[in-house]
């Protein structure tokens, strides 16, 4: 059995080697698994799929950028932000949500040399916030969370509006719970407005 994989395997490999994308991703899913596991292999067509246009791939490898892989990959915020922003243009919900996360947050690098932390990537609360609306457009409910909580605090009941009805037809107890909330919420808010 182990044989045919291999001979399986090899015949992928020859594929993939020659630009096949979809060849690529089936490596890297080949190599994630118990028996046949390569981390560097994995990785290897993992970013050659992505490097293809495969929007998992493109999502994974910002997923394995952002953390680090222990001596296979090295932490990199900026590859991870290039990868994530590869999928979520594409239309990736999550890959859309998780690169609004990074935007959100500050990121600093330990430089050995001053000994000293430096601010490696700033925070940037605009592509954030379009990465947010973007990923809640498709029904992520965090992310949902995120701009009807933003919208509300600053008043602009419009844009609110428009992303309660999303959540409402997302399907989601939990998404719509919060947002029946929020609109309670926005109501209260209006009331005091018109008592001023």
């Amino acid at each position: 059995m182990k044989e045919k994989v291999t001979r399986v395997i090899d015949k992928f490999k020859l594929l993939a080697d020659n630009g096949d994308a979809e060849a690529q991703y089936v490596l890297w899913i080949m190599y994630t698994k118990r028996d046949y596991g390569d981390s560097y292999e994995a990785v290897k067509y993992s970013k050659m799929a992505a490097d293809n246009g495969i929007i998992e791939a493109q999502r994974l490898m910002g997923d394995l950028y952002s953390k680090g892989v222990y001596d296979v990959l090295e932490q990199n915020y900026g590859e991870a932000i290039k990868y994530y922003k590869m999928a979520a243009d594409s239309g990736d919900a999550e890959a859309q949500f998780k690169l609004a996360e990074l935007y959100d947050h500050e990121y600093h690098e330990y430089d050995y040399s001053t000994e000293k932390w430096i601010l490696k990537y700033p925070q940037n609360r605009r592509k954030a916030f379009k990465y947010y609306k973007m990923a809640a457009e498709n029904g992520v409910g965090y992310a949902l969370d995120i701009v009807m909580r933003a919208y509300l605090e600053k008043g602009y009941y419009e844009g609110f509006e428009k992303y309660y009805h999303i959540a409402m037809n997302t399907g989601d107890l939990d998404i719509m719970n919060s947002a029946q909330f929020k609109c309670y919420l926005m109501n209260e808010k209006k009331q005091k407005n018109k008592r001023k």
